[in-house]
């Protein structure tokens, strides 16, 4: 193996959407979603939408302004890009000292290596240093009882800054059914019985 790294190609665009949805696992609050449909929305995110005619309706977080996608790949591969190891995709924000890690991956066969580690610092991170990363994952939980990132902070509320202006306007609308989910649970004319406080 001789890595060599590079920035994304569109070649790599499904490898990357697929190994992201299957490595961050379902949130226990969105245990109502079904495994697949998690991931099915992971990689749309992370992807792009398609139509049926191969057109993008909707670009991907891998297309959004401030993200950047380091990819290390086999060089002796046979176009150099035909086997990807890993890849790192982070998004910089001006109002943020350091860029936030989306997602950070290593395939099982070339970890170990210290190819996490070079990923990060070929991007300006001190691995002993804060790691800010939105997507938490078992792997990140292992890396930092290792030792390996000791001071890497999750920190999902930052992936915020990353959205379209009307998708963050749109998070912070009001809720036009706030108060059908204030009424739920109640029957009519009876409020629901009060829980004693511990």
């Amino acid at each position: 193996m001789r890595a060599v790294f590079r920035p994304m190609l569109p070649t790599d665009r499904r490898f990357i959407a697929a190994t992201w949805s299957v490595h961050w696992w379902r949130p226990v609050e969105v245990q109502l979603l079904t495994r697949r449909a998690w991931r099915g929305a992971v990689f749309g995110t992370v992807a792009g939408w398609i139509d049926h005619d191969g057109i993008a309706v909707q670009n991907g977080v891998l297309d959004r302004p401030g993200v950047n996608t380091l990819v290390v790949a086999d060089a002796d591969a046979a176009a150099g890009d035909a086997d990807v190891f890993g890849y790192l995709v982070t998004y910089e924000h001006t109002d943020e000292p350091l860029p936030l890690v989306l997602f950070l991956f290593v395939k099982d066969g070339a970890r170990g290596a210290g190819l996490a580690t070079q990923l990060l610092k070929r991007v300006g991170f001190d691995p002993a240093g804060p790691i800010p990363y939105a997507c938490h994952t078992q792997h990140a939980t292992v890396l930092r009882e290792a030792g390996k990132f000791p001071h890497a902070q999750w920190r999902p509320e930052l992936a915020r800054l990353m959205l379209p202006r009307e998708d963050q306007d749109a998070d912070l609308a009001p809720d036009p059914h706030a108060q059908d989910h204030a009424d739920a649970g109640r029957s009519e004319g009876r409020r629901p019985p009060s829980r004693a406080r511990r």
